[in-house]
């Protein structure tokens, strides 16, 4: 099982107290995995902006690279998405 959440998060690049100043926003992708037929019971990783836009394009097309194998994916509704995070991963 796999769940993914976006992540946004931006840099101070100057500035301190209320005159802060920041990056423009990066974005990623929180993937979360239980993997019991390699033994992984539960990790966690970050998909960073320089590829995310690579692996959207695979998750939309149903794929999900892991270790040179392809799994196919399924996407749940964010009901069915919100009780995978609670049951699955303790989210």
């Amino acid at each position: 099982m796999i769940l993914v959440e976006p992540e946004v998060w931006w840099t101070q690049v100057g500035g301190a107290l209320w005159w802060r100043r920041w990056s423009a926003p990066r974005y990623a992708a929180h993937v979360w995995m239980a993997l019991p037929w390699l033994e992984i019971p539960f990790t966690d990783t970050f998909v960073d902006d320089g590829i995310l836009e690579d692996e959207l394009d695979d998750w939309d097309a149903g794929r999900f690279m892991l270790q040179g194998e392809t799994l196919a994916v399924e996407w749940l509704s964010p009901k069915e998405s919100r009780e995978l995070a609670i049951t699955e991963f303790d989210l």
